[in-house]
């Protein structure tokens, strides 16, 4: 996206944090006036009246020139105002008069950001990060400035990192999200002018079009990736999970018996042998799989799940018990603890143990509701962000 483009774009997003380091607690120690100045310039600012805040900064840094955050503050209002010369001035100053002033690298790597000096605003902004490592908005401006220099791959690490530290941020998530949709764009076009029926390339495709559910093209990229890669053993746990998708279950199983002899003490191979064997009426074969499957994996709720139904199918009512208990503690709220839950009730009746039967279908209301009740939020969202907005232009 050309730098003009993201300048637009972050607009926004920067009048909201420049806003959040306005505040009076800098001016303890200085007399009455400097004190009332400052208190009124944040208020001001937080109302948005710029003119009346500008004013009163101004009067701040007459009456105190050596505090550094009233030049901060100042320069915060210049640049709100779209005053950038000005506002990098005071801005500079304040890091003059404080070096380590929280947050005067960042907004000073804004101002330039804004007018263009990309570079500048690279080192001043990654300057921030090495004053203030957990500052989540500098870890985006830096990401963000390597996206309008047309560096995704260099935008990654700090938008992750970002991300990490406020895991919550819409406006990081967006761009993080961008810099890792363009870099895999690039990586799979880079990978096509290389190898255009390469098996990774076959891969990508069975990969876009599993995501999109369809499932036979996907199963018939991931053969011709495994014909040209035989020996790659992550195609066969995907082309399984294909077949299994489809509901072609011996396919599955073909797969998966490959997948194991390739990988004997894969987990995931035993656990994926073990399950389509349960699914298939096989339980006396694929129970053993799974028994080593959780040895190696014990948070695989999945494998429990499978192990409870090979047990119960084989008429060890307990063993199937812990079986699914372990699963719905590992699966806790999840499709798996709902499914567990729910065998686990009939067991019990079973085992003539109504009120732990009780017990157990109790559980499984609990889960499904919150299941039922998460899928519609998600849905709901969804119609939300896809539902064109009245009235809006609908060019990007």
């Amino acid at each position: 996206m050309p730098y003009g483009c993201w300048r637009r774009r972050l607009a926004c997003a920067f009048v909201f944090a420049a806003s959040s380091f306005v505040g009076v607690n800098a001016c303890v120690g200085q007399d009455n006036d400097v004190q009332n100045e400052f208190r009124l310039g944040a208020e001001a600012m937080h109302d948005r009246n710029f003119d009346a805040a500008e004013s009163h900064f101004r009067k701040v840094v007459q009456l105190s020139p050596g505090l550094a955050d009233g030049h901060l503050n100042l320069g915060l209002v210049l640049l709100r105002k779209g005053n950038l010369q000005d506002a990098a001035t005071s801005i500079r100053k304040s890091l003059e008069l404080n070096p380590t002033t929280p947050g005067a690298n960042l907004f000073l790597g804004v101002t330039q950001y804004q007018m263009g000096e990309l570079n500048h605003a690279r080192a001043s902004v990654a300057r921030e990060t090495e004053l203030n490592a957990n500052n989540a908005d500098a870890w985006m401006w830096l990401g963000v400035i390597e996206l309008a220099e047309g560096a995704a791959d260099k935008a990654v690490a700090p938008l992750d990192k970002a991300a990490a530290l406020d895991p919550n941020n819409l406006s990081i998530l967006d761009y993080r999200a961008r810099a890792h949709l363009l870099v895999s764009e690039d990586s799979y076009r880079q990978m096509y002018r290389l190898a255009p029926n390469s098996w990774q390339v076959h891969r990508v495709r069975a990969q876009l079009a599993a995501r999109s559910e369809r499932q036979k093209e996907a199963i018939s990229e991931y053969e011709t990736a495994l014909r040209l890669a035989p020996n790659e053993v992550d195609l066969y746990d995907e082309l399984g999970g294909e077949y299994r998708k489809s509901g072609d279950l011996e396919q599955a199983e073909r797969v998966y018996i490959k997948e194991l002899q390739l990988s004997p003490h894969s987990a995931m191979a035993m656990y994926n042998l073990g399950s389509i064997r349960v699914d298939r009426a096989n339980p006396a074969s694929g129970v053993p799989l799974l028994e080593e499957a959780v040895k190696l994996n014990a948070n695989n709720a999945s494998a429990f799940y499978y192990l409870g139904r090979g047990f119960a199918a084989l008429g060890r009512d307990e063993l199937a018990v812990a079986s699914f208990e372990k699963a719905a503690a590992a699966g806790a709220d999840s499709d798996i603890a709902e499914s567990s839950y729910y065998r686990l009730s009939q067991i019990y009746r079973k085992l003539q143990r109504p009120a732990d039967s009780e017990r157990a279908l109790v559980k499984y209301k609990a889960v499904h509701q919150k299941l039922a009740k998460r899928s519609a939020s998600d849905a709901e969202n969804f119609n939300q962000i896809a539902a064109p907005t009245p009235g809006k232009d609908k060019r990007p």
